[in-house]
């Protein structure tokens, strides 16, 4: 067979009916195509470049020549998909069709990749070809129900969802691992959403049932790809009281972002998210935490590093910090749990490629990642940390917003809890109010994405908070504070007007409460 010699003939290339193939300026960015119509773009341009003009269309045109891209709805994928494992990809003519794809977006676009190598080599090649992603870990044991999706969750792990499932499906999925060797590292009941964490020598599984979607999801890693947390809260020497500090940005100068760091009693710090790094605000997390470190040599020792999402907003200016004052500080681990490329290709303002991000494993190779999953708990120091939402919960659903990537964790210190909704939007607000009623509730919470278009009414009427941090500047926050219905800002005003919140602290300046937190107590400002 000669691929480009058969798309020549009367081909047209398809992808599947139903997904966003119309890029548009949104919101003063750019909305891009779906990832399957990028893929089938590319095969597209290739034809192009060899001076051959070929139609794009969606698989329910009823045309027999058509090359098939990405996880059509055609019969010709499903056998040829059928076939392959978790981790495979490639092409196959069936009959007059051409099927290129793999289970996920990151494999689609490796078989895309390798027609188009034929496609510009213009040499004959079998009908068939597969090839095999390494790096994750497919052959785990299953549960009794038919697969619906796989994705790439990057960092080496891979998720597999189970629709039509019951809670009987998933007790008998953790009979059949720990049958089949597997241990059991920990187990959780949120609400009824249950959640375990097993291990072996193969690699680790993280699966939750949730009974409002009748869902399993079932996350892998091979072994040695990933880190496992304490489950038991760590002894240390209580040095000093406990603080949150929200840090302020040099917004006049054009920056802004959400930063904070709480401080442990040992005098550690947990730091959660950063802020941009538009101007010198990593001073800022310098002078704060050199005036609250407990570290007999002055070291500023951060114990850990708990990043929401990937935005340069939320990530560049703590990295900056880390640059700065590498001798000063000891970063011990980064918690996370971040989207790949593929997944949040078509994501409204999706994160620039972080080059920046990538220094920290460089300037501290003792540092330990760990990829959290909704439904553990688990400790920092004496300090537990609940997940309830991460980029896991999202799909199979296409992520078009990428906020909605951001892991909502909360945290208990100093006798509260807080909780961090990084810049969490309507989809994850879906399903943070469809899964929990009473769990979500916290003393303390980081208004969502700054205070705009965040999450909605129903999360924060869950959290009941009485104290918000706003990550915004004073002149944002007071249009936030003024009472406006308009459609940006209702959610703020019931937060302020219609709750029994009783303390707003704006990120203008930099602002730190000692915890426990009352009605009345000292909020230090410093700039």
């Amino acid at each position: 067979m000669n691929v480009f010699e058969l798309i020549k003939n009367g081909y047209s290339i398809a992808y599947r009916y139903g997904l966003d193939d119309v890029a548009k300026e949104v919101g003063g960015g750019k909305d891009r195509v779906d990832f399957e119509v990028l893929c089938a773009q590319k095969i597209v341009a290739a034809m192009a470049e060899r001076e051959v003009e070929t139609p794009i269309t969606v698989d329910i045109c009823g045309k027999e020549e058509l090359v098939l891209v990405g996880k059509t709805n055609e019969k010709e994928t499903a056998e040829f998909l059928g076939s392959l494992a978790y981790n495979e990809y490639g092409y196959a003519l069936i009959g007059k069709r051409l099927v290129v794809t793999g289970w996920n977006d990151t494999t689609t676009e490796l078989a895309v990749d390798e027609v188009i190598r034929h496609i510009t080599e213009g040499a004959d090649v079998p009908e068939r070809c597969v090839c095999a992603f390494d790096g994750w870990y497919v052959d785990f044991p299953e549960p009794a129900l038919k697969v619906g999706y796989i994705n790439d969750q990057n960092a080496g792990h891979l998720l597999a969802y189970y629709p039509d499932a019951t809670l009987e499906d998933f007790l008998a999925y953790r009979k059949k691992l720990e049958g089949e060797g597997f241990s059991l590292y920990d187990e959780n009941d949120i609400e009824g959403n249950v959640s375990a964490t097993y291990t072996s020598k193969k690699g680790k599984i993280h699966t939750y049932f949730v009974p409002f979607e009748c869902a399993i999801r079932v996350v892998t890693c091979l072994d040695g790809g990933y880190n496992l947390p304490s489950l038991e809260p760590i002894p240390t020497e209580k040095k000093g009281d406990c603080y949150m500090t929200q840090l302020g940005m040099a917004y006049k100068e054009g920056n802004f972002g959400s930063g904070y760091f709480l401080t442990l009693e040992d005098g550690s710090f947990i730091v959660v998210d950063g802020g941009g790094d538009k101007a010198e605000d990593y001073e800022k997390f310098y002078r704060a935490m050199k005036r609250l470190t407990r570290d007999e040599g002055g070291k500023i020792r951060v114990a850990a590093w708990i990043l929401t999402h990937m935005h340069w907003d939320h990530t560049a200016n703590f990295v900056r910090f880390c640059r700065e004052h590498r001798d000063e500080v000891e970063l011990e681990a980064i918690y996370c749990n971040v989207a790949s490329r593929a997944c949040v290709y078509n994501a409204y303002d999706p994160p620039l490629p972080h080059v920046h991000f990538n220094e920290i494993p460089e300037l501290f190779p003792d540092m330990k990642k760990y990829i959290i999953h909704t439904g553990m708990k688990f400790y920092i120091r004496n300090v537990r940390v609940d997940v309830f939402y991460t980029q896991d919960d999202h799909f199979p659903e296409i992520v078009h917003y990428y906020n909605d990537t951001s892991a909502v964790v909360r945290l208990a210190i100093g006798g509260q809890t807080v909780t961090f909704l990084g810049d969490a939007r309507y989809a994850a607000s879906r399903v943070l109010c469809e899964r929990y009623t009473k769990a979500l509730k916290s003393d303390i919470v980081q208004v969502s994405h700054h205070g705009f278009d965040g999450c909605t009414t129903g999360v924060y009427d869950r959290i009941d908070p009485t104290v918000c941090f706003w990550p915004t500047s004073k002149s944002h926050y007071k249009v936030m504070a003024s009472g406006s219905m308009h459609e940006l800002y209702f959610v703020d005003t019931r937060l302020h007007y219609e709750m029994r919140v009783h303390t707003h602290i704006p990120a203008d300046p930099t602002q730190t409460i000692k915890l426990p937190y009352a009605k009345g107590d000292e909020i230090v400002e410093e700039e």
